[in-house]
């Protein structure tokens, strides 16, 4: 037996007056304000700590514990509203409106509370810009909040299936908890299961659907995930709250009603999946090719082909990374029709095994674990450029995708194949080898040479000749004694008639040649009587030693900058570690000479200190009272008598050597960056950087941290409880009036 009476038509009317009727209950209660104000101090309290331990933005630790906490609100506002209660009525379930109608009443009503707290959430980055700490990325953060959003509505529907089925609330509430925990856990058990299994479970999993949401990427098989996940649910819900209008079973055609939208739910699942798409709401952009890659590619004259090695039985955990090759690849393409795309499997097929070999793309060894087993395989990760005869390979580009480099990779070797090697010269004849701190063979500056394969490097004595005709650059690379009048002169002759120059300028040298074991390094001054000559361009040397808590932040043209780890940090534990190499500070003079232009590129952080003439590697040497920010790079250009010239001056040479480039790709980065805009073209620098950069926090001025935490944190929930309380005792005046005007 059911009921008669239930419309057969959808009414948007009914649905309202039930939302409002639904949203006047729910607001009553006070377990509703306290979820939502547990929500925004947990969260709020943690991102906001996690950022100022970190010292610069990010919201990864937030985005990490707001799931949780959004399983929380979904599940208590949701898994006792279709409870079937033996002692109490739910007027909605005996009033003539329709299943339909009372699902999407309640669904969005407890999806109205979830935005709630999320809306409010926006004051963790607004408190850090009124603040001026720094510039949040409010377009990840956007991708980052649609993700809880989803994730909360898919919580949402599960509780109220559940919900339909349980009599008891603290049953349904479990019992939806319970659900979702399995939901979560597949990426945990994945290792127990058979490769079938492993797809199957991973495609279910919520933290599978969520990562990229966190990283400001919104991909169309994420949303079509949750969109299913809650059509199904809601259709079980639906089955259930019929269930309880038959004394027997319900008629198979209600059977068929669930079975035809759990299809439709699949239905878009696997339709998103073969047909993907994504946007990208990052604003630098970290998963779009950047305009730069796109205007080089535009310019190619010949064919280059990409070629991506990679093996078909790749492990679960690294098919995203594939996918996100691909896509990358496939936009390159889309540019120009000058690249070509190629996957080839090497697992299967023997000719493209044998390429990758010939191409030097070995199979990298990955482990796995299963059970209580554990796997050693060994798989193909790697691309290939072959422009004619010649060819670059990127034979790391799994862990190039995962650190968001690959774009760099792939556009800087599509110009190093497109373009005529230059010849970049070092100085040499004045101790510019000399390193104490390294072994023989470990001191000069070949691991630079080897690393930047696009410049063809050689080394020339100013004091011995005239600097080669084939210099595209020269580099006067951190001497330690003086050059000849006549070097100088050579120098700036080369300068001012012929090309650019690239100045590593050493402030400081070490007082002993051999570390002594127990007596701390000394440092005293490096006058090799070049500030005369300097002084014609615009700047002198200082000779000091300028240490600071933070990286200096280097341009990377169109308006972008990048953290560079060139002199001391400090670690973790807030303790200075002292690195073997030293960067000094440069001067302006004043009035610059006449058609001289300078630029003061790169400066020390406002935190820094310098010790002038002599300083001891020694954690107990006391901070000096002068204070940063110090010039520590110049860009120079002027008027020479055979035209322009330009001039890098920058207080480091260390940071080149054999011994820090082994131990840095940032180094050899930011030398590729040097020469190629001395060069002209520093339009590639920040691909390497797109989003691994840190902005550093700001914590200045007027706002305390006390006043940003109380805005970012406190203000949202006191806000909650005043509307709650306000809300509750008009409610509560309302019904005394009501009471007595009825009496």
């Amino acid at each position: 037996m059911s009921r008669s009476d239930a419309p057969a038509v959808f009414s948007v009317l009914r649905v309202l007056t039930l939302l409002g009727r639904d949203l006047r209950l729910s607001f009553a209660s006070p377990l509703i304000y306290v979820v939502v104000m547990a929500y925004l101090i947990l969260g709020g309290a943690l991102g906001f700590n996690a950022i100022l331990d970190l010292g610069y933005v990010t919201f990864s630790p937030y985005f990490q514990i707001a799931p949780y906490l959004m399983l929380l609100i979904a599940v208590v506002i949701s898994s006792g509203q279709l409870n079937r209660k033996r002692d109490s009525l739910d007027l909605a379930v005996l009033s003539p409106v329709s299943v339909p109608e009372i699902l999407t009443a309640r669904f969005i009503s407890g999806l109205i509370i979830l935005l709630i707290p999320l809306a409010l959430s926006w004051s963790l980055p607004l408190a850090i810009t009124l603040a001026g700490w720094g510039h949040p990325d409010y377009g990840a953060f956007f991708a980052g909040t649609l993700g809880l959003a989803l994730l909360g509505s898919g919580f949402l529907a599960l509780g109220l299936c559940v919900g339909a089925f349980f009599k008891s609330q603290t049953v349904s509430f479990l019992v939806a908890v319970l659900i979702a925990f399995v939901l979560w856990v597949p990426n945990q058990l994945v290792p127990f299961f058979g490769p079938q299994g492993k797809e199957i479970l991973l495609q279910i999993s919520f933290l599978y659907h969520t990562e990229w949401f966190a990283q400001g990427l919104v991909r169309g098989a994420d949303v079509a995930y949750f969109l299913a996940l809650g059509l199904f649910c809601l259709a079980l819900a639906g089955f259930g709250l019929i269930s309880q209008r038959y004394v027997r079973l319900p008629p198979f055609r209600r059977y068929l009603h669930v079975v035809i939208i759990a299809s439709l739910a699949l239905f878009i699942a696997l339709f998103f999946l073969k047909f993907p798409f994504r946007v990208d709401l990052t604003s630098e952009g970290l998963f779009t090719l950047d305009k730069d890659s796109k205007k080089y590619v535009r310019t190619l004259k010949r064919d280059v082909k990409i070629l991506f090695f990679c093996d078909s039985g790749l492990p679960l955990k690294l098919r995203p990374y594939k996918k996100e090759v691909l896509v990358l690849l496939e936009q390159y393409r889309t540019v120009s029709s000058k690249i070509g795309v190629s996957l080839i499997d090497p697992s299967a097929d023997k000719t493209g095994a044998a390429l990758a070999k010939t191409y030097g793309i070995v199979p990298v060894e990955m482990r796995s674990h299963s059970g209580t087993t554990s796997k050693v395989s060994r798989i193909h990760f790697g691309i290939a450029l072959v422009k004619g005869e010649k060819v670059e390979i990127i034979p790391e580009a799994l862990q190039a995708i995962r650190g968001r480099t690959l774009e760099y990779e792939i556009t800087y070797r599509i110009k190093r194949l497109s373009e005529k090697q230059q010849t970049i010269y070092f100085s040499t004849g004045h101790h510019e080898q000399e390193d104490p701190l390294s072994p023989k063979g470990n001191q000069g500056f070949s691991e630079l040479f080897k690393k930047l394969k696009e410049f063809n490097f050689a080394t020339h004595n100013p004091d011995k000749g005239p600097i080669p005709d084939d210099a595209a650059i020269f580099v006067v690379a951190g001497p330690k004694r003086g050059f000849t009048q006549e070097g100088i002169a050579r120098l700036d002759n080369y300068l001012k008639k012929r090309g650019p120059m690239l100045l590593l300028l050493d402030s400081m040298k070490f007082k002993w040649k051999q570390f002594v074991k127990g007596v701390p390094m000394h440092w005293v001054s490096n006058d090799i009587g070049l500030n005369p000559w300097l002084s014609t361009l615009g700047f002198t040397q200082n000779f000091d030693m300028v240490l600071s808590t933070r990286a200096p932040r280097v341009p990377m043209g169109n308006g972008k900058v990048q953290t560079y780890a060139l002199i001391p940090m400090i670690s973790v534990n807030r303790k200075m570690d002292i690195f073997p190499f030293t960067l000094g500070s440069l001067s302006p003079v004043n009035p610059l000479p006449q058609g001289v232009t300078l630029v003061k590129t790169i400066t020390s952080d406002p935190t820094s200190w310098r010790h002038r003439d002599v300083f001891e590697e020694n954690l107990d040497w006391p901070r000096t009272s002068e204070k940063g920010p110090f010039d520590v790079g110049y860009l120079i250009r002027g008027d020479g008598n055979g035209g322009r010239f330009k001039l890098f001056a920058f207080a480091d040479s260390d940071f080149l050597r054999d011994r820090l480039m082994r131990g840095s790709s940032t180094n050899s980065i930011f030398a590729r960056h040097l020469f190629n805009m001395l060069l002209g073209d520093s339009s590639l620098g920040h691909l390497r950087f797109k989003g691994r950069g840190v902005e550093w926090l700001k914590i200045s001025g007027s706002a305390s941290r006390r006043m940003v935490q109380v805005v970012a944190v406190a203000l949202p929930a006191l806000l909650i409880f005043f509307v709650g309380l306000m809300y509750n005792l008009l409610r509560r005046m309302k019904r005394k009036a009501s009471t007595a005007g009825g009496s």
